[in-house]
């Protein structure tokens, strides 16, 4: 074994290379040669007191979790990864990493090559490549004698030639013959190094000809000749046609694809919450941030706000346009949500700076509806009514209006609505959403959310007036909860738990309202202690490797940590362990998701108290409500970042 150590060691110390060793159980450094030190810019002895995590930003964890073993075979090279130098910077490396028994330590022996002039080069041409597919002009690359080598798609569609006529053949054989003699004298034949531009005429393949500007730019070789030519075609479109593409446009806009945007937005909801969550990290790392750091991390965070909100309108949205819908009506007492409605607006408020101001409202005034979709909606309203409004504060109203109706009404003076909010919030409700995009700034989604709010909560807009002069915009809601006809009739089927009409029987699942206890007990801040982990010992069943990987760093101070896939893979570790708390993801391999595997593992012995904390990156408006509801601990939203695990553990331990 010392033989084999000395035979490491020479082989780190006097390698060409780049290399360190690093132990595979906490991941810290073992050894480094010199080569390595010199390329991140360490000290020796600063090195060996780091652990692999530290060549890593907070954001590029996710690039340390990639290189797990089921996915880099041992002894090739994979990458490139993105590692943090001393000072700061940057280097690209590819990593070849090899398992060897180090000093009687299981370790990883790493072969770091430096890659960052490759990936700079690859990254200018892929921008490149990017362009040239993707741009909506018609592109062309010739050789230096005027053959066509390459067109893109927007040029084979546009000039209506297949690729294989088009490649091959001479440009000049698409020109009118007038147009041959003057490209051949002025590009082909002219022999400068400069953009030249030609109004040209193109032959179509029905033998007629269109209009066009060819823009043309000599490529040089490394020998500064002209190597080749690339050609921007700019055909001038047929007018009638033109509007006929502008209308159909316009015709097209509102047709969404519900199913393809709900499972996109799941797709893409996992990496924009790691780039939120380790964003917020960053930011928060910062101790004493000068002006124009906190200037940059507010900004930040206000577009975080913003992406989040239009995310989650989105999700919701779509959710409902495929009408997979679920009503739970309850009584709710509207003073009741006051708070609520103040707290989902209040940054909205801040950031205007208007105050929202409570006008007429009985104490005692009910409404029976879902409260998740009413609540929603009204904050939506009040969102809209802050940011367009030119006065200093909102006035909200609620109170009962005609026969089985109330009405909850907005305002920003004391007199009544200004003619702006007045006018504004008309066009928002209005049939043309882009309109509202185009004068007040608002997503789509947001717009077209509350509008599929308004019309499944059957609510209709109103305009009070008081002595002709309108008084304030009304948003009317039945008191007892309904559905009207043309939506009930929409909803596809959902089993029926408990049908409140008949006439909705196999429509739409009514749920009843039952108020949820949460068996996480309220901890006062001021009496928060800090929570010590290192007793602890967890269970996360997660059949994403990445997401193991970032678990086990961010919590690498339990006591035990155990992994599984699938349910089925975790039953054995439930019958052979002991642990104080399990983190289960929704979405896992094999026949049984969270919920399912959440009601077994409560029935099995030991387990009916044991705290069970869902996980999912699918992140929904009342989305811990509901996973408290089907018997969860508590919920935390992806990424699984350190400071929320500690806060839902405290809420459970403390």
């Amino acid at each position: 074994l010392e033989v084999k150590a000395d035979m490491y060691d020479a082989l780190i110390e006097h390698s060409p290379e780049a290399m360190f060793v690093y132990d595979i159980e906490n991941l810290r450094f073992l050894e480094v040669n010199n080569q390595a030190l010199k390329m991140y810019g360490y000290k020796r002895a600063d090195f060996l007191n780091m652990d692999l995590t530290d060549l890593y930003a907070p954001e590029d964890i996710q690039t340390l979790i990639e290189t797990s073993d089921t996915k880099v075979p041992s002894g090739s090279f994979s990458g490139p990864w993105r590692h943090k130098k001393s000072d700061g910077t940057s280097v690209y490396v590819e990593l070849r990493r090899s398992s060897i028994d180090f000093k009687e330590r299981k370790a990883h022996l790493n072969l770091v090559k430096n890659v960052s002039e490759n990936i700079e080069v690859k990254k200018k041409q892929q921008l490149l490549e990017s362009l040239y597919e993707n741009t909506s002009e018609a592109l062309m690359t010739t050789d230096k004698d005027g053959f066509i080598k390459e067109v893109n798609e927007v040029a084979v569609k546009k000039l209506g030639y297949p690729r294989r006529e088009l490649e091959s053949r001479p440009l000049i054989s698409l020109l009118s013959d007038d147009d041959r003699a003057e490209i051949n004298k002025n590009v082909f034949h002219s022999g400068l190094l400069k953009t030249m531009s030609s109004d040209v005429e193109m032959k179509k393949p029905s033998g007629t000809f269109q209009k066009a500007s060819l823009v043309s730019t000599p490529i040089k070789s490394f020998n500064g000749e002209v190597d080749s030519y690339s050609f921007i075609i700019k055909l001038q479109e047929d007018v009638s046609k033109a509007k006929d593409l502008q209308h159909m446009q316009v015709d097209t806009t509102d047709k969404i694809d519900a199913s393809f945007l709900s499972n996109m937005f799941h797709e893409i909801l996992t990496p924009i919450n790691v780039i939120l969550g380790f964003t917020q990290e960053l930011g928060d790392s910062i101790e004493v941030p000068n002006e124009e750091q906190k200037e940059a991390i507010d900004i930040i965070k206000e577009n975080q706000k913003l992406l989040l909100q239009i995310m989650d309108n989105a999700v919701e949205y779509s959710t409902l346009e495929q009408k997979v819908i679920k009503f739970r009506p309850e009584e709710i007492i509207f003073v009741d949500l006051l708070n609520e409605l103040k707290e989902q607006t209040k940054k909205t408020a801040e950031g205007r700076k208007v105050e929202l101001s409570l006008g007429k409202i009985s104490s005692t005034l009910s409404i029976e509806t879902d409260k998740q979709k009413f609540v929603y909606l009204l904050s939506l309203f009040l969102k809209f009514a802050i940011q367009i409004t030119k006065e200093k504060s909102i006035i909200l109203s609620a109170y009962i209006h005609e026969d089985k109706f109330c009405a909850v009404g907005i305002k920003d003076g004391k007199e009544g609505i200004s003619q702006h909010l007045l006018k504004a919030l008309n066009d928002i409700f209005s049939d043309d959403d882009n309109v509202s995009r185009r004068n007040y700034g608002f997503s789509r989604f947001s717009i077209k959310l509350a509008k599929k709010l308004i019309e499944l909560l059957s609510v209709r807009r109103e305009v009070m007036t008081k002595g002709n002069e309108p008084l304030e915009f009304a948003l009317v809601f039945p008191q007892k909860f309904e559905i009207s006809e043309s939506i009930s009739a929409e909803i596809d089927t959902v089993e029926v738990k408990e049908s409140r009409e008949s006439k909705l029987q196999k429509k739409i699942e009514i749920v009843p309202a039952k108020k949820i206890e949460t068996p996480v007990r309220e901890i006062e801040q001021e009496n928060v202690k800090q929570l010590d982990i290192s007793n602890l010992s967890c269970l996360y069943l997660e059949d994403q490797l990445d997401s193991q990987m970032l678990f086990r760093v961010q919590m690498k101070e339990l006591k035990t940590l155990e992994f599984a896939v699938s349910f089925e893979s975790a039953v054995p570790l439930l019958k052979t362990k002991k642990f104080d708390f399990i983190v289960m993801d929704i979405n896992l391999q094999g026949e049984y998701n969270g919920l399912d595997a959440l009601r077994i593992i409560q029935k099995m012995p030991g387990y009916k108290d044991l705290p069970i904390i869902a996980s999912t990156a699918y992140v929904q408006p009342d989305a811990r409500d509901s996973f408290i509801a089907a018997g969860f601990t508590d919920f935390i939203s992806k990424p699984l970042l350190r400071d929320k695990l500690l806060e839902v553990l405290r809420r459970i331990f403390a």
